[in-house]
């Protein structure tokens, strides 16, 4: 069952680089985990503090890192 959520997940996340790959990923659940990662988008607090001043490739590469460490915590439920 995990793994059928993950793929939906996944494919999800696609749809969300395309769509919000200038403006910015947060999804409005933001709360900082003690390793400074924000609980609802998975991006870090440097990363969501210098979001505005990226160049649309380095907004790329965050969004899929940060969508890796999503996909690691889901793992572990």
């Amino acid at each position: 069952m995990r793994e059928v959520n993950i793929v939906t997940i996944q494919s999800l996340s696609i749809f969300y680089i395309k769509k919000y790959m200038t403006t910015s990923p947060c999804v409005q659940k933001c709360a900082l985990e003690v390793d400074l990662v924000c609980r609802g988008c998975g991006r870090h607090i440097n990363e969501i503090d210098s979001w505005d001043t990226m160049s649309p490739t380095d907004k790329e590469n965050v969004f899929r890192i940060a969508n890796k460490r999503l996909f690691k915590k889901l793992a572990k439920i």
